[in-house]
């Protein structure tokens, strides 16, 4: 009872984000809903498009109100995806799911479609060390996992490859 209680309070929650979003321009096809702390206080953002325009509205998530608006003419080649908000786990179930995989406390979500499924991404923080968990937003299904020094290790090796060519290429 208190699960579908708190979900539906979660729903409501992102369902006002974006009502907030459709005052500011009207019903567009929602992309993606991220919640972040910045200079200690939480914002989300929500982002949307339609065939023309892609749209971002910055809100605050204590008062709701909005902070920060724009809007910009779509590329040619933008191929947006509009995200589908029914059926998903709220973000308190994508947070527990996040805390069986990492340690620490989670400080940043984002609701977004990749490969044309729903996926949560969680970050964790647990002293120095990130961690994001990627996760299904309606199997939660834990997709991947990636550390901060998953990140380091990617660009020491890319720094490493440009070192390498740039040697190749004098030689």
């Amino acid at each position: 009872r208190w699960t579908f209680i708190f979900i539906k309070c979660s729903t409501w929650f992102y369902n006002r984000r974006i009502n907030k979003f459709n005052e500011k321009y009207g019903s567009k096809s929602i992309k993606e809903i991220e919640l972040k702390n910045k200079k200690n206080k939480y914002i989300y953002e929500v982002e949307g498009f339609d065939s023309e325009k892609e749209y971002k509205v910055k809100i605050d998530a204590s008062s709701g109100k909005i902070l920060k608006a724009k809007s910009e003419n779509l590329d040619a080649d933008d191929k947006e995806e509009a995200l589908d908000l029914n059926g998903l786990i709220s973000r308190s179930e994508a947070t527990k799911l996040a805390q069986t995989k990492a340690s620490g406390k989670a400080v940043k979500w984002s609701l977004e479609m990749d490969d044309q499924q729903p996926v949560w991404k969680v970050e964790l923080k647990d002293g120095n060390k990130e961690t994001e968990v990627k996760i299904d937003a309606k199997s939660q299904k834990i997709l991947k996992t990636k550390t901060d020094e998953d990140k380091k290790d990617k660009k020491d090796s890319e720094k490493k490859d440009q070192v390498d060519h740039k040697e190749n290429s004098f030689s």
